[in-house]
């Protein structure tokens, strides 16, 4: 991915700040990728928390503080763990005529992946008494459809930035090549009304 795929909408300082984190090759996101998660963390953080402690999330700043700062520890590591099933995904159907494919087993591995991760979830926030939240089957399919909507959104996203990366590469190779074109083709005319072309030429006939 290339950070020249950031939305031009984009504040200056966010691009910056995206641009260098790209170039650092022992992160995996890309610029658009933080941006999203940006968007999403206050969406998700206090939505979840409310799945997983009601109420007092809002209404005591101890467990308001605890829940955040829980929550950020987990979407974190569920968010490095499925962008790099869905980078592998990527590797395994790389071209863009396998989007279907890609999509669906992209959707099928998270999918998967997230039932583990929101089991690890509960059982982490039931660690913590004062959050008095309980390690059970309804609490943990309320969390697997909280993150089974948030895949979707994430493999939409990620596949979206991909496909417009390969477009934009794609149409990057053919202004290149059109311009080498071109440029051979001056060459060639200038071959042509070179003095010694001509005199060769007559030379010839």
């Amino acid at each position: 991915f290339r950070d020249s795929i950031w939305p031009s909408a984009t504040p200056e300082w966010l691009l910056c700040m995206g641009a260098r984190l790209s170039e650092q090759k022992f992160l995996i996101f890309s610029a658009p990728e933080l941006w999203y998660h940006c968007l999403m963390m206050p969406v998700l953080f206090p939505l979840g928390n409310w799945f997983f402690v009601g109420d007092r999330y809002f209404t005591d700043a101890r467990v308001f503080a605890l829940g955040t700062a829980l929550v950020f520890l987990l979407y974190w590591c569920s968010v490095f763990t499925l962008t790099y099933a869905v980078r592998s995904v990527i590797r395994w159907f790389p071209d863009a005529r396998q989007a279907v494919w890609r999509t669906l087993v992209m959707l099928g591995l998270v999918g998967a992946l997230t039932v583990g991760l929101a089991a690890f979830d509960v059982w982490a926030y039931s660690l913590f008494p004062l959050l008095g939240t309980r390690f059970d089957a309804d609490t943990v399919g309320d969390i697997i459809v909280l993150g089974l909507v948030f895949d979707v959104f994430l493999v939409l996203v990620l596949n979206i930035i991909y496909t417009y990366a390969q477009w934009q590469w794609q149409q990057t190779e053919k202004d290149t090549l059109k311009r080498q074109a071109m440029q051979h083709q001056l060459e060639t005319l200038k071959g042509q009304i070179n003095p010694h072309f001509l005199f060769n030429s007559l030379n010839s006939l």
